[in-house]
């Protein structure tokens, strides 16, 4: 029960500031719609790098923490069924070009600031 609790509490806060990052973009009159979506789902790769590196080493990081960063906050944070959404948008309008560039632009910044995450620890 107490890791359940950990991880409601960490998908709240990181539901929460998705949300807020589209309010963010929307207020500033940014109209690329996938902006908010992008960067939620990057900074969640960055700091599950991160997470998973202090895991790693021993007595760096306690379960209940690591619940509450990962399943919780990096789980409510990123979001795959925005992003899927998002695609088949640009598909279905057959925009090629866009879903191309945001399909590998997110995955390859993905994987690219997981890995930052992971090196930020090592030192």
């Amino acid at each position: 029960m107490k890791a359940m609790i950990f991880i409601a509490l960490g998908g709240a806060l990181g539901s929460i500031l998705r949300y807020g990052l589209i309010l963010l973009f929307q207020k500033s009159g940014w109209t690329i719609s996938t902006t908010p979506t992008f960067l939620a789902n990057i900074i969640g790769c960055f700091l599950l790098g991160t997470l998973l590196s202090l895991a790693l080493k021993e007595g760096r990081i306690s379960e209940e923490y690591k619940l509450f960063l990962s399943t919780g906050f990096c789980g409510g944070l990123t979001t795959f069924s925005t992003f899927t959404g998002e695609n088949y948008y640009f598909l279905s309008q057959k925009n090629f070009p866009a879903f191309i560039l945001y399909a590998s632009a997110t995955f390859i910044f993905g994987l690219l600031f997981f890995w930052l995450g992971t090196i930020s620890v090592k030192n």
